[in-house]
């Protein structure tokens, strides 16, 4: 499990890494007041027990040309107020279920991902223009 949280705003940037084989595979979370601001580029999180990348509590996730895939339960979560995914490019495939937000949560997305395969897709994501 990778798990990042602290008292201060987070900004921290995953490029090119694999994430394999936890329970869950990335989860970030924010405390309190203090957001956690991730963008997560050219990665793998793949073949973890439950979840792929979460996005709890004020944390905002950027997923660009990521997979998530062979997940156990979410390839992508948005658990709690505050929390966002934004999805540009991304490949969310044999996962539980593809996309889910719950709690508040939002996933949105710019329309150029791949969310196929999974035993359910899950929800249609908010939208957000291509610029």
């Amino acid at each position: 499990m990778t798990l990042f949280s602290g008292a201060g705003a987070s900004r921290l940037v995953f490029d090119r890494v694999r994430i394999q084989n936890n329970t869950d595979g990335l989860l970030i979370q924010g405390t309190g007041l203090a957001a956690a601001n991730v963008h997560v580029r050219d990665s793998l999180v793949v073949r973890n027990t439950r979840n792929g990348i979460t996005a709890a509590r004020t944390a905002t996730v950027f997923v660009d040309h990521t997979s998530a895939s062979d997940n156990g339960a979410a390839g992508i979560l948005a658990t709690a107020p505050g929390a966002t995914v934004i999805l540009g490019g991304a490949t969310i495939t044999r996962n539980g279920t593809g996309l889910v937000a719950t709690s508040g949560g939002t996933i949105e997305s710019y329309q150029n991902n791949q969310a196929s395969g999974n035993d359910s897709d899950g929800l249609s994501p908010l939208t957000l223009p291509l610029k």
